[in-house]
């Protein structure tokens, strides 16, 4: 997990606990809710190894998608 998402997640985190400990319906719903956040957080800011094979005729993109166009740039 990249360190950034860790904050994130973290503060979702404590919202959550603190949520459910004080209890009742409504806590429930928004401790439920901030626990949806951070595991989105932990999807989000996940960082997977990735398999590079190095090749002249190959473009390496800096995140997951695709490379739509290359042109020169004055």
């Amino acid at each position: 997990m990249a360190k950034i998402g860790l904050r994130y997640a973290f503060i979702f985190f404590v919202f959550a606990v603190v949520f459910l400990f004080i209890g009742g319906i409504l806590n429930n719903i928004f401790g439920s809710v901030f626990i949806i956040l951070c595991l989105f957080c932990f999807y989000f800011f996940r960082d997977p190894s990735r398999k590079i094979l190095p090749n002249e005729n190959h473009i390496l993109s800096p995140g997951d998608g695709r490379v739509f166009e290359i042109s020169v740039v004055d």
